[in-house]
């Protein structure tokens, strides 16, 4: 009687430890199946990262030889490359044959034109289509004017429809002819005129922004 007893007792024991044993198998498979899912996600997700940036650093070297591109463009014309600052607007013409710098620190502006062969007349035009473009671009965050009220005209401020009087005005008083030779080795002829702002325009700006100040 003793003999079965103990018998039922190991047989006990043992089914207990087979049953633990299962179980740890169990949990075991469900740990490797739960590492082997967290793999891949991790894969993918590096995957991702990878193909995402990839297609930046893409993006960045196609902008950067564009825009080498463009500065070579510019300075096969112009012999040099004029870009904007802290305290001044550069911009070309779409052509690259004309050249508006609006220096804020010197409060004026400058506007260069560059013609193949000598034209006063082809300049003027020119150099109006670009003083037209400058005062009428827009200050993003006011939404009015960059140059609003900042220049005048005989005591009246200047506007797209003086504009071309005013032009005219500062071709016969400050116009400048010098010839230049590009890095494409042609030379060409630089018509320049100068325009001053008014004496209080920084005021004017800045009075501009005077509602957003207030706001925030």
């Amino acid at each position: 009687m003793k003999s079965k007893i103990q018998f039922f007792l190991i047989l006990t024991v043992m089914l207990h430890l087979l049953g633990t044993f299962d179980t740890l198998q169990a949990e075991e498979s469900m740990l490797e199946k739960y590492k082997k899912q967290q793999k891949q996600e991790i894969d993918s997700y590096k995957k991702q990262v990878d193909s995402e940036l990839n297609s930046y650093r893409a993006r960045v070297e196609k902008e950067r030889k564009e825009w080498q591109e463009y500065v070579n463009n510019v300075r096969a014309k112009w012999g040099k490359y004029t870009d904007s600052s802290p305290k001044a607007w550069a911009e070309y013409g779409a052509e690259l044959n004309s050249l508006s710098i609006v220096d804020f620190e010197n409060n004026k502006i400058e506007i260069e034109v560059l013609i193949d062969e000598s034209n006063d007349q082809k300049a003027e035009e020119i150099m109006n289509k670009r003083f037209k473009k400058i005062i009428q671009e827009e200050d993003k965050a006011t939404k009015k004017n960059l140059l609003e009220n900042q220049l005048k005209y005989k005591k009246e401020k200047v506007t797209v429809d003086n504009s071309k009087k005013y032009i005219k005005e500062k071709v016969k008083n400050t116009l400048k002819k010098e010839v230049i030779i590009g890095d494409d080795g042609r030379a060409r002829t630089k018509y320049k005129i100068t325009l001053d702002l008014v004496p209080n325009s920084i005021q004017i700006r800045a009075k501009k922004y005077m509602p957003l100040v207030n706001k925030y």
